[in-house]
């Protein structure tokens, strides 16, 4: 048996248990809220860099714009003057600040018909300052088969008006660079040629770089376009390995490359067997800004301040359990133990025991609660002593009114040995409780006739059996005064509606059989319809009337309904019992089932006093011992007219 420590002790840990499911609660609302907030902040950090790298690229793309606005102007008006070409470059370089380069490019012939290429270019940084590149100026300088200038040519044929290109690697500079291009264009909209400005990769990492969420998070600018890494900001070997790389030969890209430029997209990936959150956005231009979080790194505070609390809580639990199991050794134990022995004396049949009710305290309250428990105890057992003799007396009223039940009904078969030539009845009933109200019946009207019927009285118990004593006396008076049988059921329903404040009624089949003719006279009120078997073939329904029940509302008229018999044709009757019968899948038996039994070899091949037999051993086969909530009646009648 468990203490009253023990059980106290048990009281303070639920206490405990309770605590830390509220905790787990708390804390799983807590660091999901963070979760959400961190993972919003670094959206609008996404957000918020792609917006400036969008207006890094809309400045580069207008400067672009601007310088081949100039271009436009040199072609048309100074043509002699070549270095024009490069005072105008030189006068605007210095207003293109994130620009490291830029040029003017035109056309084989397009400029001058004597001179293959025309082109010039300055590069820009903050050691040289403006440089007038000599190589990209000489007239061997083969710019037209430059990607960026094939790329940006057919962009122009195509009447996009900027183009970026794949990085590449210049000599020049000694950099890896990338180009963004506007087409020159005449009044007549005639491809003139390109102007070009570039941008070293070198200060875009260098500005992404500065974007670092967590002390292991990165930053990649992809090229979709030309499947490529442009920018990477992971100081790695690995990272340094990354850039450059074919986009296809990373299995992560793939999750990325849906980006869009409207929102942000999310992603976990393992990146080069780390797991990282990745947030991504497509830029203006087509490129792809990502940022990599560490999946460690991404909610480690929130991951922290939990094992702190949780450190807290483990402490403060054994603090609260060491203190509870104190306080119960010291002031409740030993007064438990004293009661505890006076109540085992109590439970070995000592029902006088009492202890002493001279304390104050919740302990003198419980002294109190056992005395009155034993009072109630020893007045309990009394009374349980009256009421067991006097429910034995009622269950053996029962058991004998049981008995006189069962043998009103008959149940010698066959009923009538002088009358096996013409025809063969066999009838069974199993009631749900000791008393039911269920009944069948058969008798002898005049010399030619038998008349049967099968009935269903409502509700259970002893109400029940005393309707159906009633209603059976009832009937069985005006049927053996030749009533006929629409008549009986008439006249038995007015009498049945006197005086039946219970308001009880009852269904049933009657049927009178003529032995001279074969024929079968029957009415139904409101009761199963029965199951006919003619010519050795299979059962089914009986066309019937539904007719109504009886006791319910008086002057009711149904009428007679005729069949004609021939050898060996069988009538199957049944109470509602049968069909509602369930089984411990609260699945009910149904007429499918009673017709596959009623045809089934096994029931046709049986003699008629077995086959209310087999019915009933498939019925308690399909309901596997389930108690029944209404009784079972069956009645089969059979014609034998030579």
């Amino acid at each position: 048996m468990r203490s009253i420590r023990g059980k106290i002790l048990l009281i303070v840990i639920s206490f405990l248990i309770i605590l830390c499911t509220a905790f787990i609660v708390y804390s799983q609302i807590t660091t999901a809220n963070y979760k959400r907030l961190r993972t919003e902040a670094l959206v609008s950090r996404v957000l918020f860099e792609s917006e400036r790298l969008n207006r890094v690229i809309a400045v580069m793309e207008q400067d672009a714009a601007g310088l081949a606005a100039a271009g436009r102007a040199y072609h048309s008006y100074a043509r002699d003057n070549a270095l024009r070409g490069k005072s105008i470059l030189l006068e605007m370089m210095p207003n293109f600040v994130q620009a490291s380069g830029g040029g003017i490019w035109f056309e084989p012939f397009r400029f001058n018909p004597l001179k293959r290429r025309v082109g010039f270019y300055v590069s820009a940084s903050p050691s040289r300052g403006l440089v007038y590149e000599p190589q990209r100026n000489s007239a061997e300088y083969d710019y037209h088969n430059q990607p960026w200038y094939r790329l940006g040519k057919a962009a122009a044929l195509r009447r996009c008006q900027f183009r970026w290109s794949p990085p590449y690697y210049a000599d020049e500079t000694q950099a890896q660079m990338i180009t963004v291009t506007a087409p020159i264009c005449s009044a007549e909209n005639v491809f003139l040629g390109l102007a070009s400005l570039d941008w070293k990769m070198r200060s875009v990492v260098s500005e992404l770089a500065k974007i670092r969420p967590t002390p292991g998070s990165f930053i990649l600018l992809c090229a979709p376009e030309y499947g490529s890494i442009l920018a990477n900001t992971m100081l790695t070997a690995q990272g340094r390995a990354m850039t450059g790389r074919s986009l296809k030969t990373l299995p992560w890209y793939s999750g990325i490359s849906d980006a869009s430029q409207t929102e942000v997209l999310e992603k976990r990936f393992r990146i080069g067997g780390e797991e990282f959150y990745v947030f991504a956005r497509r830029l203006n231009n087509g490129m792809i800004f990502s940022v990599q979080v560490p999946a460690d790194e991404m909610f480690s505070l929130i991951e922290f301040s939990n094992m702190i609390f949780i450190s807290l809580y483990v402490i403060f639990s054994l603090m609260m359990l060491y203190g509870a199991y104190w306080m119960v050794s010291r002031f409740i134990n030993a007064p438990i133990k004293k009661l505890i022995r006076e109540a085992m004396r109590l439970g070995q049949g000592g029902l006088s025991v009492r202890v002493p009710e001279d304390r104050q305290d919740e302990i003198g309250l419980l002294a109190k609660t056992f005395n009155k428990m034993a009072d109630n105890l020893q007045e309990y057992v009394e009374r349980s002593a009256r009421e067991g003799a006097e429910r034995q007396r009622i269950q053996g009223e029962l058991e004998l009114a049981s008995q006189i039940q069962r043998n009103i009904l008959p149940c010698v078969f066959p009923p009538f040995p002088e009358l096996l030539h013409s025809l063969d009845l066999c009838a069974e009933t199993r009631s749900a409780k000791e008393i039911g109200g269920d009944f069948y019946d058969f008798f002898r009207i005049g010399s030619d006739k038998l008349a049967f019927l099968i009935a269903d009285v409502s509700g259970k118990g002893i109400p029940a059996a005393l309707f159906m004593m009633r209603a059976r006396t009832i009937l069985k008076s005006f049927a053996m005064g030749g009533c006929e049988p629409h008549e009986v059921l008439a006249r038995a329903n007015d009498k049945l509606c006197e005086h039946n404040d219970a308001c009880m009624f009852v269904t049933l089949f009657y049927a009178v059989y003529d032995l001279n003719t074969g024929t079968l006279d029957y009415v139904n009120g409101g009761h199963n319809p029965p199951f006919i078997r003619r010519n050795r073939g299979m059962y089914e329904p009986l066309p019937t009337d539904q007719g109504f029940a009886l006791g319910v509302v008086p002057g009711k008229v149904c009428r007679t309904q005729r069949v004609r018999l021939s050898r060996n044709d069988r009538i199957f009757c049944y109470t509602d019992g049968v069909t509602e019968a369930v089984n411990s899948r609260r699945e009910l038996f149904g007429e499918a089932r009673l017709l596959d039994t009623l045809n089934s070899a096994n029931f046709v091949l049986k003699p008629l006093n077995d086959k209310l037999r087999v019915m009933m051993d498939r019925l308690d086969a399909f309901t596997e011992g389930v108690p029944q909530a209404d009784d079972i009646t069956m009645l089969i009648f059979e014609a034998r007219i030579l």
